[in-house]
């Protein structure tokens, strides 16, 4: 039987294919559970934050009774950015901004290396401010 393709190289890569799928697809669960963990006792319990959702979601915690709170609204989100601020600068200050000008230094100057773990974590501080 001639294939047009190497069956064991192809399923080789099926196999790996789905396996990265199925990570990146629980990492994403995880990371929306812990956005709406944080969202929910930052802005919801504790500065009383909580705008409607869009139509076809749903929240993970139900909505809480309290009052609106303009003042620790902003002392949320300032304390957000401050530790977004302060994770980028202590543990990858390569990673600051929005890491164009990190890949074209890594692409010319560090053989294409760049240590993703870091910029995919400034990647979603940043998103997940509120």
């Amino acid at each position: 039987m001639n294939l047009p393709f190497e069956f064991r190289s192809t399923s080789k890569w099926l196999v790996l294919s789905a396996i990265v799928g199925i990570v990146a697809g629980c990492g994403g669960i995880a990371f929306q559970i812990a956005e709406q963990t944080v969202f929910h006792i930052g802005s919801q319990q504790f500065a009383g934050f909580s705008p409607t959702e869009a139509a076809g979601e749903r929240r993970l915690f139900a909505t809480p009774e309290q009052s609106f709170s303009p003042g620790k609204l902003l002392l949320v989100l300032s304390l957000g950015g401050l530790a977004a601020g302060l994770l980028v600068q202590t543990f990858a200050p390569e990673a600051e901004g929005h890491g164009t000008d990190a890949a074209i230094e890594a692409f010319h100057h560090k053989r294409g290396v760049i240590r993703p773990i870091f910029h995919s974590l400034n990647y979603w501080l940043r998103r997940s401010q509120f």
